[in-house]
């Protein structure tokens, strides 16, 4: 770990998590309640099954855009996701906007969901029974380390060591989610970097994320919220986040923090890979909310509103991927009395929620 953990991105070894849990599960905690990110040294994915994850991807992406357009992203979260946000001015999005997808960003993504959840595969011919299993397989390691970090946190807050694992089933609805992404090169600069994001500023929605990367391109804010930081790269290790399910879960104390890729990182001629593993809760498991009490321990908050991960998950739809051409207004209909009670949660994107209230409710 860094010796000021409020000026330095963390960067944490977990080999030594067998051996000592209290210090690292200590430090994980640490690092995500200042900073809501840090690097993870020595998580126990093989880094040739990385390699590996990457390689597919590239050849992948490599291919013509109509085979890779021939299955698009669905509600189930499988497919080929392009997000070409060029438009200086975006209209609002609703059943007469269909197929645009303003300041997301500009990159493309092919997206796995959890296939026990959908029996229809949503993949083009590109994707063999055996590169499926490759996924599957690196999906299932990924899934056992984020039961490692929800293990060590819940031990460090003194509450049951199961209380985090146990809503996050991996085969339960809406499941986990691996999104191979490429920052491809465009043939001309964006006419308003400054409107049009590279990736726009935002918190995940789930509860955790891992994202392997070779090179830099990922921006963090400080703890402060002041200022930006490219998180470092580091040979053989993944950056890990807090999510916004998470953060509400634990009243905030575990932070989500606002990040982004800019034009200046990956620049408009450059092309960049990297692969995201998104962790997400049991919609039909309770938030259940944390406070700390005054001897230190973490207990649930009395009076708490109730909610379920899936009422939450349902408002982070509508509000995140309202811009998306596969969500509609009648697809995704929130009501407004379960919309005011997620936004009273306390997300960490609270502000953003404040701001679109008008414009995305039903």
């Amino acid at each position: 770990m860094g010796s000021n953990q409020e000026t330095e991105f963390p960067v944490i070894d977990f080999t030594q998590y067998p051996s000592n849990p209290s210090e690292i599960s200590s430090q994980l905690f640490d690092a995500f309640h200042q900073w809501g990110f840090l690097v993870l040294k020595g998580h126990g994915i093989p880094k040739g099954d990385v390699e590996e994850i990457f390689s597919l991807s590239k050849e992948f992406f490599a291919q013509p855009l109509e085979a890779k357009q021939e299955k698009p992203l669905n509600l189930h979260g499988q497919g080929y996701d392009l997000k070409e946000s060029m438009s200086a001015t975006p209209p609002r999005i609703s059943s007469t906007h269909p197929n645009t997808s303003p300041r997301i960003g500009v990159h493309e993504a092919l997206c796995f969901g959890n296939i026990t959840l959908s029996p229809d595969s949503n993949f083009a011919p590109f994707w063999t029974p055996q590169k499926r299993q490759t996924i599957e397989s690196f999906r299932s390691k990924c899934q056992s380390l984020s039961a490692l970090l929800f293990t060590a946190l819940a031990t460090q807050m003194r509450i049951s060591p199961s209380f985090f694992t146990t809503p996050h089933n991996p085969h339960k609805p809406p499941g986990n989610a691996l999104r191979l992404i490429h920052y491809h090169p465009l043939s001309n600069p964006p006419r308003k970097p400054d409107v049009t994001p590279r990736l726009c500023e935002h918190t995940d929605w789930g509860t955790m994320t891992f994202l392997f990367a070779t090179e830099p391109g990922l921006e963090v804010q400080t703890p402060d919220g002041k200022s930006w930081v490219t998180a470092p790269v580091v040979d053989d290790a993944i950056v890990v986040n807090i999510a916004d399910g998470l953060c509400l879960s634990t009243g905030k104390t575990l932070k989500s923090t606002v990040h982004r890729v800019t034009w200046d990182v990956v620049p408009w001629d450059k092309e960049r890979f990297s692969v995201a593993f998104f962790v997400n809760a049991n919609a039909d498991a309770p938030i259940r909310v944390l406070e700390q009490s005054d001897a230190g321990k973490f207990v649930e908050k009395e009076g708490a509103v109730k909610a379920t991960y899936g009422d939450y998950q349902n408002v982070r739809i509508k509000m995140i991927e309202k811009h998306d051409n596969h969500i509609s207004d009648e697809e995704v209909a929130i009501d407004p009395v379960l919309w005011e009670m997620v936004k009273g949660l306390g997300a960490g994107v609270g502000e953003d929620l404040e701001k679109n209230d008008e414009e995305v409710r039903i």
